[in-house]
């Protein structure tokens, strides 16, 4: 279990650095909000494209699992909202 707490200006997230190095194919990472993990829904979901080609499973509490289908259509709702 990793904890890390840092505020909305900081870039550096070396908690996050490291659980991202350790997990490896067929792990599931479980965090509760994807803000939790990134500073912007681009970062947050450039970070789980990166992690699904790697096949690790995504699961943010409030919105469940995320799989590829899902990603696309949050970006894509994101870019008709902006």
């Amino acid at each position: 279990m990793y904890s890390e707490k840092y505020t909305g200006t900081k870039r550096d997230r070396p908690k996050l650095n490291e659980m991202i190095q350790v997990l490896s194919a067929n792990d599931e990472l479980i965090v509760t909000k994807l803000n939790c993990r990134s500073r912007s829904v681009q970062q947050g979901t450039t970070l789980i494209s990166e992690l699904q080609e790697r096949d690790i499973v995504v699961n943010i509490l409030n919105m469940g699992r995320i799989d590829k289908w899902l990603l696309c259509q949050r970006s894509k709702q994101n870019k008709e909202n902006e």
